[in-house]
C-alpha cells in the first residue's frame, strides 16, 4: 500500500428527505480502493428506492470514474421500541484507483415513479486514506 496521503470527500442528499448519508470513508485494500457510507433516519420507516452515485473527480473537476452503490438496512435497536428505533442503512463500492487530491463524491439519488430525484444539498469533508 502507499504512503496515506489526503482525499477529500463530499456528501450530497436529498433536500427535505429524512434519511440522508452522515458518513463516507476511503480505504486502500490490497488490490482496490473501498467507498463506504451510512445513512441515517430518525426512524426506521421509509427508507426509499434509490441508490448511491458515488463519483471520483480529479482536481479540476474532471469526472474520472463514477459508479451506483446499492444500500442496505440494517436492523438493531435492541430493548427499543419499534417506532423508537433510529435507521441506519450501508452502502460499500469498489474502485481500481483513486488519486491522490481527488474529490470523492457521494449523492444520494431516490427513485420514485422511475424518475431519479437528485440532491439539492452538500457538506465537505476532509479525509485522509
Amino acid at each position: 500500500m502507499a504512503d496515506a496521503y489526503s482525499v477529500q470527500t463530499e456528501i450530497i442528499n436529498v433536500h427535505d428527505q429524512k434519511w440522508r448519508i452522515t458518513s463516507v470513508s476511503v480505504s486502500e485494500n490490497k488490490d482496490n480502493w473501498r467507498v463506504t457510507g451510512r445513512l441515517n433516519s430518525p426512524n426506521i420507516f421509509g427508507l426509499p428506492d434509490g441508490h448511491i452515485l458515488v463519483s471520483i473527480l480529479l482536481e479540476d473537476g474532471v469526472i474520472l470514474d463514477q459508479k451506483k452503490a446499492d444500500y442496505r438496512k440494517i436492523l438493531g435497536g435492541a430493548g427499543r421500541h419499534r417506532r423508537h428505533q433510529f435507521g441506519v442503512a450501508l452502502f460499500a463500492i469498489d474502485f481500481k484507483s483513486i488519486p491522490e487530491h481527488a474529490n470523492v463524491v457521494a449523492e444520494f439519488q431516490i427513485t420514485k415513479s422511475n424518475v431519479v430525484i437528485k440532491a439539492a444539498e452538500s457538506n465537505v469533508v476532509t479525509h485522509s486514506s
